[in-house]
């Protein structure tokens, strides 16, 4: 059995002690243009990096990074802070729930062209790097939409077609125990959230 990290397959006997939830960086669109936003990339790989390498100095081997697409997921950083540190990466391909992520551009793409999209990115690669995700994130809000149905069974398609993990969000731990089912009619309303 082999798992995909950012710098390629490993076996299963050399992930080490794994951590399956973790975020070496995270961002909301737009925070690129906030001349506050915070230390620049060079200062949080530096710090990504020191914490990479405590953790190995504990046993850690492998981290899976689950940032979805929205959320700035940056397949380089984990591949430099990888590098760097010398702790594996796994990192996803998939979206985020609706309310906080979801481009508008993918809820306008039908279940298969979402598919698609995810089985390009874990046999190819994202993008031109190459660097090809591990897992598939899932991610449902507080009323799963019909956007985020087609979403997970996106995932449930490639993943049978890969062979790779699922990791999933649910809100507030609300319907895990029920298979997401196409609604008929508006979307839930967003008060609340």
């Amino acid at each position: 059995m082999t798992v995909m990290s950012v710098l390629g397959p490993l076996e299963r006997s050399a992930l080490g002690r794994v951590l399956v939830h973790e975020h070496l960086v995270i961002s909301q669109d737009g925070e690129a243009l906030d001349p506050n936003a915070g230390p620049d990339r060079a200062e949080i790989l530096a710090i990504a990096v020191d914490q990479l390498q405590k953790l190995k100095d504990h046993g850690v081997g492998t981290i899976v990074d689950p940032c979805p697409i929205e959320l700035g997921r940056d397949p380089e950083f984990y591949a430099e802070a990888s590098q760097r540190s010398g702790v594996n990466v796994v990192f996803a391909t998939g979206f985020y729930m609706e309310a906080m992520g979801l481009p508008h551009y993918w809820r306008a793409r039908d279940k298969e062209e979402i598919t698609e999209f995810y089985l390009k990115e874990l046999t190819d690669g994202v993008g031109s790097t190459g660097l090809r995700p591990g897992i598939i994130k899932a991610a449902t809000g507080m009323e799963v939409t019909n956007n985020e149905v087609k979403c997970l069974s996106a995932a449930a398609t490639a993943q049978r077609e890969v062979g790779c993990a699922i990791i999933t969000h649910t809100e507030h731990s609300r319907h895990g125990d029920r298979p997401p089912r196409l609604r008929a009619g508006p979307p839930p309303s967003s008060q609340g959230r």
